[in-house]
């Protein structure tokens, strides 16, 4: 009696990130390096508006090469090679190195890093290859999933033409009797996500308030791959002009189930049409991989009750198949691809029972003939 409908809607999101490196306070020849993330990504949310504010929570991990000044395609490193954590200072209003490092007096630097800090088991780099994380692995408890990126390469830095804003706020940093302490520019950083964002959406097809409650008691993401492999790809490590990659994953592996509403209820109640998101809303972030893969293609359990007119509430699960499902436009979606939010909306309708009574023909039996006895 009961349908479901799912549509997918496709949105492409982006972050951006810009550091800060110079104090006019102390126009010393030693500058320190320092970072101000502008826009960014945080652990565990996902982001669907441009820019989008780094937590000062969060930490990312950055490189640094030095290039003499004619530029070749060969750098140093400069940070350590495993490249070196950036936090937050309220301080300085930045975001800087764990180890203070300076700006070099000749040459220049080129920068990319990683986010957040914690994926640094599974982090690789070099500047032939770019950025990379080998068996990297989804957590499996929605909760502590995090919001996996790189940043674009940023090219040929020094310390010349980075400014610093007064903000009118007098700190320790002051050594006069000013109004202000500084907030720094810098290196900008574009971080792009590498994993799949999923949202799921509900709502009924019409309103059955009067008679029908729907209940939603558990929804899961079955046989989706856990494990694989991000190379940003780069084929091109030269300068700017003619730098070049194709950032993707391989070797998607090892099926697991993601639990998104567990021993929880959420009623599903009419508003006009409109789909409304789960009490609380999570932001799932998986593995990009084809929705049809072996053993088992990646479907969607939804566990819900329905009750009527004060009747016992009746336990149902359905599950879809994510497969050729539809995008808004009308396209086919059969993977998830990075840096992409798929948006799921649920549609619970109901078929209202309806009765067609017919009567069936009488059955003749014809007696024979009873004749009455004489008396």
């Amino acid at each position: 009696m009961k349908k479901i409908f799912f549509f997918a809607v496709v949105a492409s999101v982006a972050l951006a990130g810009c550091t800060r490196n110079e104090s006019v306070k102390f126009e010393t020849p030693d500058t320190p390096i320092s970072f101000t993330a502008i826009s960014s990504p945080i652990t565990k949310t996902v982001y669907g508006e441009l820019p989008a504010a780094y937590s000062t929570s969060e930490s990312f991990v950055a490189f640094a090469g030095w290039a003499d000044p004619t530029y070749t395609s060969t750098v140093t490193e400069f940070f350590p090679a495993a490249g070196i954590e950036c936090q937050y200072d309220a301080t300085l209003y930045c975001w800087k190195p764990t180890t203070v490092y300076y700006w070099p007096k000749t040459g220049s630097l080129t920068f990319e890093a990683y986010s957040p800090a914690v994926a640094s088991t599974y982090a690789t780099h070099s500047w032939a290859a770019g950025i990379g994380f080998n068996d990297f692995v989804v957590p499996s408890t929605i909760a502590t999933q995090y919001d996996l990126m790189y940043s674009d390469r940023v090219f040929d830095k020094t310390r010349a033409g980075y400014t610093v804003t007064d903000t009118g706020h007098s700190n320790a940093y002051d050594d006069e009797d000013d109004s202000g302490d500084y907030k720094y520019n810098g290196v900008n950083l574009m971080f792009n996500h590498i994993l799949s964002s999923i949202r799921f959406l509900v709502k009924t097809k019409a309103d059955y308030s009067t008679n029908a409650t729907f209940t939603l008691t558990g929804l899961t993401i079955n046989n989706a791959f856990e494990k694989g492999d991000f190379t940003e790809g780069v084929t091109t490590a030269a300068p700017e002009v003619s730098f070049a990659k194709t950032p993707g994953w391989s070797g998607q592996e090892d099926e697991r189930n993601y639990t998104i509403v567990t021993a929880g209820s959420q009623a599903i109640v009419y508003n006009g049409g409109t789909a409304l998101p789960l009490t609380n809303d999570p932001d799932i972030i998986l593995l990009p991989q084809a929705l049809a893969h072996s053993p088992n293609d990646v479907t969607v359990t939804v566990n819900y009750t329905i009750a009527q007119n004060g009747g016992a509430a009746l336990a149902q699960t359905a599950t879809i198949v994510l497969k050729n499902l539809k995008d808004t436009s009308a396209n086919t979606v059969n993977e998830w691809e990075l840096g992409k939010r798929y948006t799921y909306t649920i549609v619970f309708g109901l078929e209202e029972i309806y009765f067609d009574p017919a009567v069936s023909n009488w059955t003749d039996v014809t007696m024979a003939d009873y004749e009455i006895p004489y008396i």
